[in-house]
């Protein structure tokens, strides 16, 4: 691993990342600074782990909802709110192999991969095998609408693989200035000094659509942009409890509070680039499983 990797440039994506996710193809990438064979080989681990999104992952979800309503002697209202919601996210591997259809190097030291996986009867000598892999995904955001409205994140992903190499990212707080924490195989991740700068480039039109800081890297832009749509996820199972009290007399607090479990298939859809923001339209869909409980 390098952390000389300094530059005042903007880099561009190459066109291979706008193509179609699924039936086996995803797109991953590395942390910077990182040295080429180091980062192919996380950057493979992590695509790894998109790709048992594919197939089917059962995710849990914890959602409390704190409500105050507070009246002044003039009879005017204040209203707040804060939302507290828990993702975890089982998965789950068979045996697969895989192979690297593209392969590209940022001006950053990260390494991007479109990598195919196939099951274990349609593998080649070329491949890469993968008989056991594991990993627990933590997502948290808390969203306050008050006076100032604030939405402060917690992504925690942990995966190895039978190459004995693990792979640990965590970033939280508000996303204008988060906390990043990344290893591989134990070494932590030193991320450029200057950022990441990336070109304007899309397959899509993306000038009104939203993304994420690529500042920090390609990785963390990547992955926000699934937390956000797995807290807008309407779940086919769920439970809402209630409780509304009034502890002073002229507040009312209510807390709610809503539990759901679900089997989803999760693909992403890499849009384009607009003003340093990566743009990915990530899609969950339902699975009928009897596991489903």
């Amino acid at each position: 691993m390098q952390e000389n990797w300094v530059t005042g440039q903007r880099d561009s994506l190459p066109e291979w990342v706008y193509t179609a996710q699924g039936e086996g193809v995803v797109i991953s990438s590395s942390d910077p600074c990182m040295t080429l064979e180091d980062g192919r080989e996380q950057a493979v681990q992590r695509a790894l782990w998109l790709f048992t999104l594919q197939n089917q992952v059962k995710i849990q979800m914890l959602s409390d909802i704190f409500s105050s309503t507070e009246s002044s002697v003039n009879n005017v209202e204040r209203h707040s709110n804060k939302i507290i919601s828990l993702i975890m996210m089982n998965h789950k591997l068979e045996a697969s192999s895989c192979e690297i259809i593209n392969e590209y190097q940022t001006l950053f030291g990260e390494v991007l991969v479109q990598v195919k996986f196939y099951s274990t009867g349609k593998q080649n000598s070329d491949n890469t095998d993968f008989s056991s892999f594991s990993s627990q995904s933590e997502w948290m955001v808390l969203y306050t609408d008050d006076k100032y409205a604030k939405k402060d994140y917690k992504i925690k992903i942990q995966m190895g693989s039978n190459e004995e190499c693990s792979d640990g990212f965590e970033i939280k707080g508000n996303l204008n200035y988060p906390v990043i924490n990344s290893s591989f195989d134990g070494q932590r991740i030193i991320t450029p000094q200057k950022g990441c700068w990336y070109k304007d480039s899309s397959a899509y039109d993306c000038s009104v659509k939203q993304g994420n800081n690529m500042k920090y890297a390609f990785w963390p832009a990547y992955v926000v942009g699934l937390a956000d749509q797995l807290f807008s996820y309407s779940f086919l199972k769920s439970n809402i409890s209630s409780v509304l009290d009034n502890y002073q007399s002229n507040i009312m607090y209510d807390l709610s509070r809503e539990k759901a479990t679900g089997i989803v298939r999760i693909i992403p859809q890499i849009q384009g680039v607009n003003q340093n923001k990566l743009i990915v339209d990530w899609k969950v869909s339902p699975l009928t499983s009897s596991n489903d409980k």
